[in-house]
């Protein structure tokens, strides 16, 4: 699963890199290049799924990985009901997820580190 990601999240980066420069808007390659993105957000889904179920990691860190990966999932439906609120919804729920995630891991190599 994280070959697979990191394959989409690398043609999501040129996916982004077209739009930014308006080049091949609208061609086949463009519409190659930015599929890359919703297929990158599933990827990440099952990696949070992949790291729930696995269990190395225990209590709020093995959760709030799966809720900082599911954004998207949760966020759309939300933008589809709601609208413009649904946006500051999904926003708050990407970096709430992320920043608690990037916190949890602070402290969980601090207390544990690799060697």
């Amino acid at each position: 699963m994280y070959r697979l990601q990191s394959v989409f999240l690398a043609g999501a980066v040129v996916s982004t890199l077209l739009d930014a420069f308006w080049l091949l808007h609208g061609t086949p390659v463009w519409m190659a290049f930015d599929l890359c993105w919703p297929l990158s957000v599933a990827t990440m889904v099952g990696i949070g799924v992949r790291v729930a179920i696995a269990g190395r990691w225990t209590g709020s860190i093995r959760w709030t990985t799966l809720w900082a990966q599911s954004w998207f999932v949760t966020s759309i439906p939300v933008v589809l009901i709601v609208r413009d609120a649904g946006l500051w919804v999904a926003s708050a729920q990407l970096i709430s997820g992320y920043a608690v995630l990037g916190l949890l891991l602070v402290r969980h190599e601090t207390v544990r580190p690799t060697r």
